[in-house]
């Protein structure tokens, strides 16, 4: 009977010691993403740029060459030319 009495002490001891150990700690939060104001104000300035070539191609204002005739560096490359072929 000694034993069994000695075995419940040890088993409800490491019982307690496990309790007020903690457990596993929970794993560290990611930080969250800050936006950077540089890469922001590129992008918009690219969406930009990218409205002003539709709007200035859908009225027409591409030069002879083919070439869109805006300052916008993506504006460019030439169109493909539309075949008389019908």
């Amino acid at each position: 009977m000694k034993r069994l009495s000695l075995l419940a002490l040890a088993i409800v001891a490491g019982a307690v010691t496990a309790a007020a150990c903690g457990g596993p700690k929970p794993p560290p939060a990611a930080p969250t993403p800050q936006a950077n104001p540089d890469s922001e104000a590129q992008a918009q300035r690219a969406r930009q740029d990218s409205i002003d070539a539709a709007n200035s191609a859908s009225a027409g204002t591409a030069t002879s060459a083919g070439r869109m005739s805006t300052t916008s560096p993506w504006a460019t490359v030439a169109r493909p030319r539309r075949s008389s072929i019908s």
